[in-house]
């Protein structure tokens, strides 16, 4: 990933914020991510989309 920042392409590491909080964000099957895991993740990819449109 870091090869792609000089060509100025933006990474948004999600499994990164993921891990940042994982009783938070994960839901109870420990795999997929719950309500506020979505939005973690939709959150800064919509802002940086929006900048595009």
């Amino acid at each position: 990933m870091k090869a792609l920042v000089p060509m100025g392409i933006t990474i948004h590491d999600l499994n990164a914020r993921v891990k940042e909080d994982l009783s938070g964000y994960l839901s109870d099957d420990r795999l997929h991510l719950n309500q506020e895991g979505y939005r973690m993740c939709a959150d800064p990819v919509v802002e940086m989309l929006g900048r595009y449109l």
